[in-house]
């Protein structure tokens, strides 16, 4: 359309506002709207060109006014639309016409900050989903003006409103999988700005809301609007249910301004956010997979967006899982038991005479499962709330969720201690996937739990004694299914790799054990001397409950004579006793080749379930 023409059409939609007939005033903040979205390009000049008929848009503020209570819904929803697409038109201020258009634009929005707060409210407690866009939409856009505008909305915007609340929750129809595996969504290649919000649902127009206080970049907003619960932590609790391209948008966000040192957050601030609920969102998102039903360039397309949410959902885990700086994960156990060591026998002392002085009142018949949770919770706040987290994953059906859970583990041993007792994988030994990639991550959990702080094991594990019996202990720190019928079964397997990783499996078992034993002897000798005649049978109880757990050495003797009959078949028992003594001192090398072998495996084998 020619200038001339565009003008004239302007001046005629620009007469039509001041008609007593709302039908007529709604058609002609449509026809101006549409003139304005179709012309990005030269959308100062639309501007310009309405601002000549209107100045200082009293038009546009009187027809708010007046039918702001009988017309809230015909007239005020596209005149809302219209102010918002205004005031989201992009400012080049080395044009004089620009600058002129953007400060009248400016004027506006505080206009609207100062003396229209109220209407905007009653728009989004209206109930209707149009109105509610709308009004979100429109703060939206003044936030996305300028930083002195986002502070003015920050300052004015009325956080307590339970509805925003509601806004954020997704629309009722279709489950979040549902969604993001099939279905209608639009392409990743759309602009916000560009999208209707009379056809978003209210939950993506308050998401955009919500990113809108982050647009200006300013760090000195960034720590009071994360600290609004009611913004940011609405949005990430039902991320899972979003499209891909929201989910992309957010997650970005998250990684480059919350998780980035360059915004300053704190850590309790990160910790706040990531929440029980929004970990286990993170995880949905990370282990999604594409729906088989689709084909062709759609199928493709949702992939692409689908691996770009997966990719970035297990970016931020792996983040705040692993590093202590996000406020996630506990300490590295070390440097700070190094600065305790003055006092450390003295504790011990202490908790070792309460634990045992109670001992004579404890019930044999305590329960394991309460006994695991008390341990869970004494290793601290961080390491319960990951194990809680570790134990909602699915790692023997995602992938994803299995590398999380080894590289957390490996990392900090103490959330290993805490997570072995509720590793339940199936390991019922058997020639299958599943049973490798269980027996794997357990044996390789056990080894990482083994090597735990030795001074904080001695304190947990004094306060984790509840009988005299020393039995309990060891069932509380050992998940059910690791059992000694189990591990006899796998090492007479029939099948040679059973065979292989179940005895990878018992080493590490009985190094774990070993340590545990080893720990407890430096407490008890920590003891005092008259408390250590009450305590001289601990250890040795303790090693006739490892002995429930283990194999038999029948059975590993019978073991190491198969794969080896073939060099001393024939052998006297002298010289077969010799042979054995002499194949000790290689025992411990061959164990860890074995050990490099099967963690070697590891990786391949997760990536092909």
């Amino acid at each position: 359309m020619e200038q001339p023409d565009r003008e004239a059409s302007l001046q005629h939609s620009a007469d039509h506002l001041s008609s007593s007939d709302p039908d007529v005033v709604a058609n002609a903040l449509a026809k101006i709207r549409t003139e304005l979205r179709t012309s990005s390009e030269e959308g100062a000049r639309v501007i310009k060109a309405y601002l000549r008929h209107s100045p200082g848009f009293t038009d546009l503020l009187d027809l708010w006014d007046s039918h702001h209570l009988n017309n809230s819904h015909k007239v005020c929803v596209p005149l809302l639309c219209l102010v918002a697409d205004m005031l989201r038109q992009p400012q080049e201020i080395d044009l004089a016409t620009d600058s002129y258009v953007h400060l009248q634009l400016d004027g506006l929005a505080r206009n609207i900050l100062q003396r229209r707060m109220r209407s905007v409210y009653s728009h989004l407690t209206s109930g209707i989903r149009v109105r509610q866009n709308c009004a979100l939409s429109l703060c939206a856009s003044i936030a996305t003006r300028s930083k002195q505008l986002t502070w003015e909305l920050y300052r004015n915007f009325d956080f307590t409103l339970p509805i925003l609340t509601k806004l954020a929750r997704p629309p009722r129809t279709g489950t979040g999988h549902r969604r993001i595996a099939g279905g209608r969504r639009r392409s990743a290649q759309v602009h916000w700005a560009d999208l209707d919000p009379l056809i978003l649902s209210t939950r993506e127009v308050y998401i955009e809301f919500v990113l809108a206080f982050f647009a200006a970049r300013d760090n000195t907003l960034v720590c009071p609007v994360l600290a609004r619960k009611v913004l940011l932590g609405n949005v990430l609790r039902f991320l899972a249910c979003d499209s891909p391209y929201v989910i992309t948008r957010v997650l970005r966000f998250m990684r480059n301004t919350v998780l980035s040192s360059d915004s300053n957050v704190p850590s309790r601030l990160q910790a706040a956010l990531f929440g029980r609920e929004v970990l286990e969102q993170l995880a949905s998102i990370s282990g999604l997979v594409i729906c088989q039903c689709d084909s062709g360039e759609a199928k493709n397309a949702r992939k692409t967006d689908v691996m770009i949410a997966s990719d970035l959902a297990h970016d931020i885990l792996k983040r705040v899982c692993t590093d202590p700086s996000h406020g996630i994960c506990p300490e590295v156990t070390s440097r700070s038991l190094d600065r305790k060591s003055k006092h450390g026998k003295q504790d011990v002392n202490e908790k070792m005479n309460i634990a045992f002085k109670q001992s004579n009142h404890d019930s044999r018949d305590d329960s394991i499962q309460a006994k695991r949770a008390d341990y869970i919770v004494s290793l601290g706040k961080k390491c319960s709330a990951l194990v809680q987290f570790f134990r909602k994953l699915r790692p023997l059906e995602k992938c994803r969720h299995a590398e999380l859970i080894m590289i957390a583990c490996k990392m900090h041993p103490q959330v290993a201690a805490a997570y072995l007792p509720y590793a339940a994988y199936p390991i019922d030994p058997r020639p299958s996937m599943l049973w490798f990639i269980g027996a794997t991550m357990m044996g390789s959990i056990v080894s990482t739990a083994s090597k735990a702080t030795t001074q904080q094991m001695i304190i947990k594990y004094a306060e984790s004694i509840g009988s005299k019996e020393g039995f309990y202990a060891l069932k509380t720190l050992l998940p059910a299914s690791l059992n000694k019928a189990v591990l006899t079964k796998g090492l007479q397997h029939s099948s040679r790799l059973v065979r292989h990783v179940s005895m990878w499996l018992t080493l590490h078992l009985l190094r774990y054990i070993s340590s545990h034993i080893d720990q407890l002897k430096e407490a008890v000798q920590a003891l005092k001397e008259r408390e250590l005649l009450a305590s001289v049978g601990l250890v040795t109880r303790a090693r006739q409950a490892a002995k429930s757990i283990l194999p038999d050495p029948q059975v590993l003797l019978a073991l190491h004579t198969r794969h080896n009959y073939g060099l001393f078949g024939d052998m006297g028992d002298d010289k077969m006793h010799s042979w054995l003594k002499t194949q000790e001192s290689n025992m411990e090398k061959e164990s860890r080749d074995d050990e490099h072998d099967i963690e070697m495996r590891i990786p391949a084998v997760i990536g092909e379930c």
